[in-house]
């Protein structure tokens, strides 16, 4: 039976895949599944899409928080607009290209880490649910993995062009950069940093102008993108929500009340404790710090270790004010490549796995199973605490999961699963 599964490991791993999929589109067209993640989809994707349709530019788009590779995806999906006008067919659309995504993620790991990881990918994906197939992170994950695989291909000039593909996606790629610079700077000298950190700003800057110069938009566009994010509240969802939360019912015996605004449900700004550019910042001085870390290491330490790539995103999004459930997926897709450290620590790797899909069960049983609850019952009258007790065990399981692929990123791999 086992000399059986090790033969077969890869096609009963792609096979494993496959269903995950067949039962994330089932869900997804379910209740409660269905009604929060199809709302982005069928309404704010669409209408993007039925801009381009109507002026073929985005000069006038109003409210806009994507980042100019998310809109590109979109725009690419815009021709199934003219076929329904309830955004139907796009939703379908978009979840036939996320599936195709995941099947290329597949790809990879089979590849690069052995069939046996595509349990985990499975695994994963059942996890965190349908969300997988609604959302547009997965071209941005997927952009960083063929980074980091060049990267470890030592074709590092091509890493940085698909880096700033990514970085012009979502932002968080950026943070990646500084851990392959000191990487290239320890190994190569900081010449050859240099030129890597100006190769990668001259392809992000080129990517910028050239989504400019076919959306027809100028800078102004750019920028009020990002501040639709900084003007964003205190997320329910986040850290700093719960614990905002948290410290107002033990200082006033009463939780704080919260309502929609920039997109998101956010704590109501009377309940916050300290000024808000605290809570748009402080996670900046502890990347500042882990950077600083990373640069102090011994310098016999210039090999790539997927452990740091996951810490400083885990880092980040711990502290960030701000966490959808789609934003999980940055760090667990990363997680099947991860390579096993000595065989002592095997164990710390399958605890980090475990956390990855706690996280995301419960990820999934708050957003969009019981997310209705959650907003107009615990956050208008405080009833149903159980809901707001599993959002704050998630969110401190995340710092627990940062402990570990912090402590894991110190242990030096002995395999080559890390891409």
């Amino acid at each position: 039976m086992r000399t059986f599964l090790v033969r077969y490991e890869s096609r009963l791993g792609y096979a494993a895949v496959i269903l995950s999929l067949i039962v994330l589109f089932v869900l997804g067209n379910r209740e409660p599944w269905r009604y929060h993640l199809a709302y982005d989809t069928r309404f704010n994707y669409a209408n993007i899409a039925d801009y381009f349709q109507r002026e073929h530019n985005f000069s006038q788009l109003q409210n806009n928080e994507r980042q100019p590779g998310e809109i590109v995806l979109i725009t690419a999906l815009s021709f199934l607009r003219q076929f329904e006008t309830h955004g139907e067919t796009f939703m379908y659309g978009l979840m036939a290209v996320n599936a195709l995504f995941v099947m290329l993620l597949a790809v990879l790991v089979q590849r690069t880490a052995g069939g046996r990881r595509l349990f985990w990918l499975s695994a994963i994906l059942l996890a965190f649910g349908p969300i997988v197939l609604y959302r547009l992170d997965l071209l941005v994950c997927l952009l960083l993995l063929a980074s980091l695989l060049l990267w470890q291909k030592q074709n590092t000039y091509a890493a940085m062009v698909v880096l700033s593909l990514a970085a012009t996606t979502k932002l968080f790629p950026f943070f990646v950069l500084p851990y392959l610079l000191v990487l290239r700077w320890k190994r190569h000298g900081f010449k050859s940093a240099l030129v890597h950190a100006a190769l990668f700003t001259a392809c992000t800057l080129s990517l910028v102008g050239l989504f400019m110069f076919w959306g027809g938009v100028t800078s102004d566009f750019i920028r009020s993108s990002l501040e639709f994010h900084k003007n964003k509240p205190i997320h329910v969802e986040s850290l700093w929500g719960s614990l905002i939360t948290l410290y107002q019912r033990i200082s006033t015996g009463h939780y704080p009340t919260g309502g929609s605004g920039w997109g998101i449900f956010g704590i109501d700004g009377e309940f916050l404790v300290g000024p808000i550019w605290f809570y748009d910042y402080f996670w900046l001085l502890l990347l500042a710090g882990y950077y600083l870390f990373i640069v102090l290491r011994t310098t016999r330490e210039t090999a790539f270790n997927l452990a740091v790539v996951m810490s400083i995103i885990i880092l980040f999004l711990s502290f960030l004010k701000t966490i959808c459930p789609q934003y999980l997926l940055w760090f667990t897709l990363l997680f099947p490549f991860l390579a096993e450290a000595t065989r002592q620590n095997r164990v710390q790797r399958i605890i980090i796995g475990v956390l990855i899909l706690v996280i995301g069960a419960v990820t999934q049983y708050i957003y969009p199973v019981r997310y209705t609850d959650l907003l107009n019952v615990f956050y208008k009258t405080g009833g149903m605490p159980e809901l707001f007790l599993a959002l704050f065990g998630r969110n401190i399981l995340l710092l627990v999961l940062l402990c570990f692929t912090l402590t894991y990123s110190l242990k030096p791999a002995v395999q080559t699963s890390d891409l």
